[in-house]
């Protein structure tokens, strides 16, 4: 049936799930409950749900919403490991599991800052069919995709908000995803000495190191003295860890001057 309205105060005891107030009076529509809570606007129809956390004594169950569960939001990458270049594809799913109709009011994502000015231009776009009232059981799905950029962190966490209203109240959700970026990186240092002559022994040194955050495995190693030396280097350099290793050269009388001595390290 109908509330009745009068001039004077009239009183609805509510059933508090999630704190709040037992009960509360009001000569107008809206009535509130303790700081912290939903505002809560009254229905004219008793034992309509008004809004996750609140319901009227006689409502029947499944009416009371934890204001938790009014909508869910779930996140998903397509890879758990990306490369600088590669594109991640990105999935959310939007589902309202309350007994109304929330309607959409906004989206920030950590990857796509303006990912909330396309949805709304979509929404107002009468040619396509997307909803900006998500019904009850409704599904609201989104997919984009991100390219990995050079600066990007080693562990990249992408987080998206979303914000629905019910009956005056605004509802959030947030989701998070992460994937980790590989980012092969390696080193190479020669020194060795500054003056010789010829038929002078010179002693080189070239180190090696990984600089990235993956295991590398060894391509070859070349040299313009002593031209292939990838032999003398280990197979697999772990990330974080170097090797170096020395050779001696005597100086011939028909080298240039100066002798210029050029080690290249190819990993993979």
């Amino acid at each position: 049936g109908v509330l009745a309205m009068s001039s004077t105060n009239f009183k609805i005891n509510w059933d508090v799930i999630a704190g709040g107030n037992g009960s509360a009076s009001s000569t107008s529509y809206r009535v509130t409950g303790t700081i912290g809570q939903p505002l809560i606007t009254t229905s004219l129809y008793v034992n309509r749900q008004l809004t996750a956390g609140y319901c009227y004594p006689t409502a029947p169950a499944g009416r009371c919403l934890d204001p938790q569960t009014v909508f869910t939001l779930d996140k998903q990458a397509d890879r758990a490991i990306a490369g600088v270049g590669e594109d991640i594809n990105y999935d959310f799913t939007i589902t309202n599991q309350s007994t109304d109709n929330i309607t959409y009011r906004s989206l920030y994502d950590t990857l796509f800052p303006g990912l909330d000015d396309l949805i709304n231009e979509q929404f107002d776009d009468p040619s396509l069919p997307l909803p900006r009232d998500l019904p009850k059981n409704g599904t609201l799905g989104i997919s984009i995709a991100y390219t990995v950029q050079p600066d990007d962190p080693s562990e990249l966490v992408n987080t998206v908000t979303v914000r629905y209203e019910q009956l005056v109240t605004i509802y959030s959700a947030s989701d998070n995803c992460t994937v980790s970026i590989i980012k092969p990186s390696v080193s190479v240092t020669k020194t060795g000495s500054f003056y010789a002559m010829a038929g002078d022994n010179v002693t080189y040194t070239i180190t090696v190191a990984n600089t990235g955050n993956v295991d590398l495995d060894l391509g070859n190693i070349t040299d313009t003295v002593s031209d292939n030396i990838t032999g003398d280097f280990p197979g697999t350099l772990l990330r974080g860890d170097s090797f170096s290793n020395s050779y001696t050269y005597v100086v011939q009388s028909d080298d240039t001057d100066p002798l210029v001595n050029q080690v290249t390290a190819q990993y993979h």
